[in-house]
């Protein structure tokens, strides 16, 4: 008989939990211990627009802060709130 697997929270025991379960699991850790929305999105890699590097830059950056901020579970009433920590210099 394979061994069982004892559940815990939004993870089974013995088992590789899937990444974007593990994301969204971090984030809302991260949210219990009072991080606030920007802070979260850092610590998943989110980066600086400081507007130099052209289009091609820009399209780059807003495709991963999409990413970063769906895998955050970030509500659409906070992200212009939350992506505006991001922007620098001239962007």
């Amino acid at each position: 008989m394979p061994p069982r697997h004892r559940t815990t929270g939004l993870f089974v025991e013995g088992a590789i939990p899937d990444t974007k379960q593990l994301i969204i699991a971090i984030s809302q850790a991260a949210q219990a211990c009072g991080l606030t929305l920007p802070e979260i999105a850092r610590s998943l890699g989110a980066q600086n627009l400081d507007g130099d590097g052209g289009g091609e830059q820009a399209e780059e950056w807003i495709e991963q802060m999409e990413l970063i901020l769906d895998s955050m579970s970030c509500p659409l009433e906070k992200r212009v709130m939350t992506v505006t920590f991001f922007l620098t210099g001239s962007a």
